[in-house]
């Protein structure tokens, strides 16, 4: 977590910038928005959304200064848990997880995905999956 005191007020984010990991922390604040050293990808302090589109939005907390402390709220807001696994392992993750309460569960049963840069040109039955193997990747030869 990175901590930053900003036009007399505390704010908190995840200190790991979503695009490329760079601690946040060593980033620099202006005019309340907080720019990663790395690729320069800037996070509004107070929300931590994004403001550039190669960038994820950044984890912000809730602050509060008491009797000249900062506390910050990690409680979670919301929990997203994805799962895989045969019928019988989900439905027993369900039963586990059903006495903390659901507000929205989604299942959606056999899902084939092919990796890499390549797009197949028809979709394979998920009974039938073909082996896909990706061209080599090749150095990036640009700048920066």
């Amino acid at each position: 977590m990175a901590i930053f005191y900003h036009n007399d007020t505390v704010y908190a984010v995840d200190n790991r910038c979503p695009h490329m990991g760079f601690p946040l922390s060593r980033g620099t604040v202006c005019e309340g928005l907080l720019t990663c050293h790395w690729h320069n990808a800037r996070f509004d302090l107070a929300s931590g959304g994004t403001l550039d589109p190669f960038a994820d939005d950044v984890r912000a907390f809730p602050t509060v200064i008491r009797d000249g402390e900062v506390f910050v709220d990690v409680s979670p807001e919301a929990l997203v848990i994805e799962a895989t696994g045969t019928e019988e392992k989900i439905d027993s993750i369900i039963e586990i997880l059903r006495p903390y309460g659901f507000k929205e569960l989604v299942r959606t049963g056999k899902v084939a995905m092919l990796r890499g840069n390549k797009v197949a040109e028809e979709a394979p039955a998920p009974d039938n999956i073909r082996e896909y193997r990706p061209a080599p990747r090749r150095a990036y030869a640009g700048g920066d």
